[in-house]
């Protein structure tokens, strides 16, 4: 699996979105000029930050899935904020 930035924004997808696919369609996506590698802890952080991510696996989008309740980290802090 690798990590891919669109460079370009298109119908389908926003300038700066960042997906999850796997390795041979990030090479297609990124011989395309449409795309660049990022490093999975970017995927990351727009993952935390959006309440919707999307992950392409084999070249087909799935829809997008929302984010079920609340992370470690924010019930770790909320804990620390009830004491």
């Amino acid at each position: 699996m690798k990590c891919v930035k669109s460079t370009k924004s298109t119908k389908q997808v926003k300038l700066g979105e960042v997906i999850r696919t796997t390795d041979e369609d990030a090479i297609e996506k990124v011989r395309g000029g449409n795309w660049i590698y990022v490093s999975k802890s970017e995927w990351k952080e727009g993952k935390v930050s959006d309440t919707k991510t999307t992950e392409v696996k084999s070249g087909n989008p799935e829809e997008p899935k929302e984010k079920k309740g609340k992370s470690k980290k924010e019930l770790k802090q909320e804990k620390k904020r009830n004491r």
